[in-house]
């Protein structure tokens, strides 16, 4: 991913949405479980720099892998994380934390100084300074509202439906410039928190989605996914820079139905 690049992120988070059903996540046929599309871990924005303080550290997102293993390597493709290495000043000890659905943080001891992230699909340099950036505001929550679909399930397990639920926000004013994702949160924002789901930004953009996830095919390894709430539920949301500067909280709101 070219630094700064957004619209990448995009294709990586689709994801996580209902219309991302039809990407080729399984090559298997006829009950055999010969392929599937594997998922990895790449660096979000190498060569940035990141403002040094509390819970920095470089982003990472899932992805879809274009490689395709058989059945007896998917053993090694269960964690896309496990070969996780970053080295530099310190030599810090790190540990991941998931920020939202497909999207991690890696947290450490670091200093002022370029380090190295490796053993993930896409790795690459990160650099640490002591700026201070223009904080990004908090969003602004206008309307939320969840809605339901059925999505029939394959005859040969057994038919039937099975129910989703789209939650679709609106911000005024529109994505500022820095944003990288919108967060959405149940309940408070908070940094020891998983958001319900992250959906990339646009130039512009005022209205964000986000469908229940789905896990992969029973020949494949999980996607990212997330939750999305019943009405009535309080939400509150924040913007996450591609730095990993995340805005102050946006006034909650509760979501209805259409």
């Amino acid at each position: 991913m070219r630094p700064r690049t957004l619209g990448a992120l995009g294709v990586a988070l689709a994801t996580l949405a209902l219309a991302a059903w039809s990407l080729p996540l399984s090559t298997a046929s006829a009950g055999a479980c010969a392929q599937f599309g594997t998922l990895g871990a790449e660096l979000v924005d190498p060569g940035g720099a990141i403002p040094l303080g509390p819970d920095a550290g470089p982003l990472l997102r899932v992805v879809l892998g274009e490689r395709r293993v058989d059945r007896s390597q998917m053993a090694r493709f269960a964690d896309p994380f496990r070969g996780l290495r970053v080295a530099g000043p310190g030599s810090p000890s790190v540990r991941r934390r998931q920020v939202a659905p497909g999207v991690h943080r890696v947290v450490g001891a670091f200093r002022a100084g370029t380090y190295r992230v490796t053993g993930i699909q896409g790795g690459g340099r990160v650099r640490f300074d002591h700026s201070t950036p223009a904080p990004l505001p908090a969003p602004g929550l206008t309307s939320a509202r969840v809605a339901t679909s059925e999505v029939p399930r394959d005859p040969r397990r057994g038919g039937g439906t099975t129910t989703f639920r789209t939650l679709t926000v609106t911000v005024s004013p529109a994505s500022p410039p820095g944003a990288a994702w919108l967060l959405v949160y149940q309940g408070p924002a908070t940094p020891e928190r998983t958001a319900l789901h992250a959906a990339p930004t646009q130039p512009g953009a005022t209205t964000f989605s986000f469908t229940q996830g789905r896990t992969g095919g029973r020949c494949g390894p999980s996607l990212p996914s997330g939750g999305v709430p019943n009405p009535d539920s309080e939400l509150t949301a924040v913007w996450l820079g591609p730095d990993g500067r995340v805005s102050s909280s946006s006034a909650a709101i509760i979501a209805t139905a259409p």
